[in-house]
């Protein structure tokens, strides 16, 4: 189903169409409008955050984000190093990538990436549109396995566990070119695997800050943490698809913690988490879209 899909996207249009520039136009002019309408009318508004008694937690959930996208962007730059140099536009993909994802509806992201690759890089809409695949495959599978390490079952959660990143790294390993040594491929992927896994536990981290600040220390232990932080994230890894305005991640958050937390106060973290998020794609996505723009103008590779 996944080459079929990539067949059809690769088949729609010539590299370097007008239509793959208008696309990514487009959506580029909705996600401003988007963000704009939403943390000054919708449901994200800044306002709804007491900067004051949280302003410490928000900047370091801001620090600990910007380091999980670091990450994130360089194992995106190996998935796509097989096909091209890595310069500084890839920078400016990635940044407005980050801000699409902001965008209700579905995964207008992976969209977005696809028209960008497509209408400015030599990169063909195939391998784009399997590695945005890859690259949600093992995000994913490495935060499900995560979340089965931390299962109070060991005799359960450990081998599923084993099973979960076996498969990621399987994955990994199928997607770099043949020609290479096995050992190498086989470094690569874990490579990849521990660094997504790295972003999971940067993830935790800021539930954690986020809990320690709204509901004090001692609530929740790391492994509780873990657990709902893997959860979570991986669910709404996988129903992606859906419009965030379901509001899912959040369910599911208040479901997990509600064991240790009143309903309202994991209430309180879940949306003060979604307004972070998405405050923090804007912000670090603002900033690398502006920087990659200006150091584009000089022509300076990065790589």
């Amino acid at each position: 189903m996944i080459d079929r899909l990539a067949d059809y996207w690769s088949s729609k249009k010539p590299k370097r169409s007008k239509l793959w520039r208008w696309l990514s136009f487009l959506l580029t002019i909705a996600m401003v409008a988007y963000l704009a309408y939403a943390f000054t009318q919708g449901g994200l508004r800044l306002d709804q955050i007491d900067w004051k008694a949280y302003g410490g937690a928000v900047l370091a959930v801001l620090g600990i984000y910007l380091m999980s996208l670091i990450i994130q962007f360089y194992v995106w730059t190996r998935i796509i190093s097989f096909h091209r140099k890595v310069s500084w536009q890839d920078v400016d993909i990635y940044a407005r990538m980050i801000l699409m994802r902001s965008l209700p509806g579905g995964a207008w992201h992976w969209v977005g990436r696809i028209s960008m690759y497509s209408g400015g890089t030599e990169v063909p809409t195939r391998v784009v549109v399997l590695g945005n695949f890859l690259e949600w495959a093992l995000l994913t599978l490495s935060g499900v396995g995560i979340f089965f390490t931390t299962l109070p079952l060991p005799g359960l959660g450990f081998p599923l566990a084993a099973l979960t990143f076996g498969a990621a790294l399987a994955l990994a390993i199928s997607w770099q070119p043949a020609t290479q040594k096995w050992t190498i491929r086989l470094a690569e992927g874990s490579l990849w695997i521990a660094l997504y896994s790295m972003a999971w536990f940067l993830a935790a981290m800021i539930l954690y800050i986020m809990a320690q600040a709204v509901a004090g220390s001692g609530q929740l232990d790391v492994m509780e943490i873990l657990r709902a932080c893997t959860f979570t994230g991986s669910l709404g890894m996988l129903i992606s698809m859906l419009p965030s305005s379901l509001g899912v991640r959040e369910i599911s958050l208040v479901w997990m913690l509600q064991a240790t937390l009143t309903p309202s106060v994991a209430l309180l973290i879940a949306l003060m988490l979604r307004i972070l998020y998405t405050l923090a794609d804007a912000i670090w996505g603002m900033i690398g879209w502006l920087i990659s723009t200006l150091i584009m103008r000089k022509r300076q590779p990065i790589l």
